[in-house]
């Protein structure tokens, strides 16, 4: 019955540690990051332009020239903007 018990309870106590755990890597990146000072310069302003519109309008032309359907097209500009 004990045996029992304790395996009902292992997957209650597995979630509530992985919530646990992300928390806390979620608050060690918020020391982290506000160690470092906020710098905004051309390169970061160049990089946020390529990324949000270059990017996913240079898909939206290859998918266009290559006949993709308009499902697939939209998945393929969404992956774009999407890329690290």
């Amino acid at each position: 019955m004990a045996l029992m018990i304790a395996e009902a309870l292992v997957p209650i106590f597995f979630v509530m540690f992985l919530g646990y755990f992300a928390g806390l890597a979620c608050f060690v990146t918020g020391l982290v990051l506000s160690a470092q000072p906020l710098r905004l310069n051309a390169n970061v302003g160049v990089g946020v332009l390529m990324k949000n519109m270059v990017l996913p309008l240079g898909a939206c032309v290859i998918a266009v020239a290559l006949g993709m359907s308009a499902e697939i097209a939209r998945e393929a500009i969404l992956l774009t903007s999407q890329m690290k």
